[in-house]
């Protein structure tokens, strides 16, 4: 399996900066980027001290989390006496966000927000833990459990009507004016986020809040009348992003910005390459606007593009290495490692869908150097691969099969053997009755490596008439759907 080490050291690359990233949680307030809005300075005698009482909670250990990245990370364990009450303290404040005292059973959790107010208490029982909590000084708490005490409230009502709803005929007078009162319900809750967001302009639970808020779009007609789905469409991924501040860092210390990108990139982003790179470009500019939002977006993009979801999508990351992954741009990562990433974005690029094949000079079984780019075949499947590679040894006869169903059509397959052992190529031949065009190059003077990406082994690439690349990242039993989508 040729170069079989190559995902996992690139995949380190983008890692070291996220490890770098996820390392500082750990950190006290005064590490937190500099960029961060409303980022505390710390001194000796400043602490995080939270007074915290449930009555009726277990006796136990429990744990202090914090988040970062939508990853959760333990920063203590303290005990829980049989009155439902402890004293979490730590040497120095804790980087702004949101954290969590999660109950034994590693599932449950009770949530809370920190920014200036790093002494406070939480009081509450577990017959209503929301309904019931009582913070005191630390205002973004307060804020936090002033909003979810009415989203309890809302979700019952919600749930109430939505089961009267399901309950009534379709099309009834009463099924019409129970759907007005559903969507009166959803203008109450937005209102009243509007309202507390207008209240508190300045408070983190307010961006935080308004980041994870959906658009909402208006009716949208086709001249003819009907509802135009796909302009609702369109205007709903415009309109994605509106409510995110780019300029607060601390929003990764919430799940809401990782959230959101995952479901971006995964459910409101069109699957097809040009979609994918033109809106990695606006969110990761847009989240230039903070050193710590970049730093993460650059790596989260690229990392989900390294390995492609579909073929060639990762031009994805290739777009984000050759933009971002750049000396003048990732200040995170050391001069070797975009060096290396820049390297292998290049041969990556080299290689894409729709690029002109590069041109192959190797050895034939009888001693003679070969062309990739003399052939004259109608379609050319470049196979690259390795005799003793497991998965090669499954492959190739599938590759054959789809040769010997093809080759009268115009098909070609032009097999590269990446083992510098000749007389292992030269068994593998004839044991597999091999009978395209062979290939060898021991000392890889041709520089296939730099001309291919080959992540591992086997490779499939197929070269229409022109000798542009039409498909690559193949398993064997593509062949055929691709062969007869692009002969003549």
């Amino acid at each position: 399996m040729l170069l079989k080490y190559t995902r996992t050291f690139y995949a380190l690359l983008f890692i070291s900066g996220l490890t770098t990233i996820c390392l500082s949680c750990n950190s006290s307030a005064n590490d937190v980027d500099s960029a961060t809005r409303g980022s505390n300075t710390s001194a000796s005698n400043e602490i995080f001290e939270l007074n915290f009482q449930i009555k009726g909670l277990a006796a136990g250990h429990y744990y202090l989390t914090g988040m970062y990245g939508g990853q959760f990370y333990t920063i203590d364990s303290f005990a829980i006496e049989n009155n439902g009450q402890a004293l979490i303290h730590r040497p120095a404040l804790l980087p702004q966000g949101m954290y969590y005292v999660v109950l034994p059973d590693r599932y449950t959790s009770i949530q809370f927000i920190v920014t200036d107010e790093q002494k406070f208490s939480m009081t509450s029982d577990v017959n209503n833990l929301v309904g019931n909590m009582v913070v005191k000084n630390c205002e973004e708490t307060f804020l936090l459990y002033h909003n979810l005490k009415f989203e309890q409230k809302y979700r019952g009502e919600y749930e109430a009507l939505k089961q009267k709803i399901n309950s009534t005929p379709r099309g009834s007078r009463e099924a019409a004016i129970l759907e007005v009162e559903r969507q009166e319900k959803i203008d109450e809750r937005i209102a009243q986020i509007q309202k507390d967001a207008a209240e508190h302009p300045d408070a983190f639970f307010t961006t935080f809040k308004l980041a994870g808020q959906n658009p909402r779009i208006k009716a949208q007609k086709l001249p003819n009348g009907e509802d135009d789905n796909a302009r609702i469409v369109t205007l709903y991924r415009q309109q994605y992003w509106d409510a995110v501040d780019f300029s607060d860092g601390r929003l990764l210390r919430t799940p809401v910005y990782t959230n959101k990108l995952r479901s971006f990139f995964e459910n409101i982003v069109p699957q097809h390459i040009d979609s994918l790179v033109k809106y990695a470009e606006i969110v990761t500019n847009a989240s230039m606007q903070n050193d710590s939002l970049f730093k993460f977006t650059a790596n989260y993009v690229g990392m989900k593009y390294q390995s492609p979801t579909f073929m060639g999508s990762d031009a994805v990351y290739v777009y984000m290495v050759e933009n971002y992954f750049t000396h003048e741009r990732a200040f995170w990562a050391k001069s070797h490692e975009i060096d290396r990433l820049q390297l292998d974005a290049s041969i990556r690029h080299s290689s894409m869908l729709g690029e002109k094949a590069k041109d192959l000079e190797v050895i034939a079984p009888d001693g003679k150097m070969i062309s990739l780019l003399d052939s004259d075949a109608e379609l050319l499947v470049l196979y690259i691969y390795t005799p003793n590679c497991e998965n090669c040894q499954k492959e190739t006869p599938l590759v054959k099969k789809a040769y010997d169903a093809w080759k009268s059509r115009g098909v070609e397959v032009f097999a590269l053997c990446t083992d510098p052992d000749e007389k292992l190529w030269k068994n593998y031949i004839d044991q597999n009755d091999l009978d395209w065009t062979n290939a060898f190059d021991p000392m890889i003077e041709s520089e296939y490596t730099f001309k291919y990406h080959i992540d591992i082994t086997p490779e499939i690439y197929v070269l229409d008439r022109n000798r542009i690349i039409v498909a690559r990242d193949l398993h064997a039993f593509q062949l055929d759907e691709i062969l007869g989508r692009h002969i003549r």
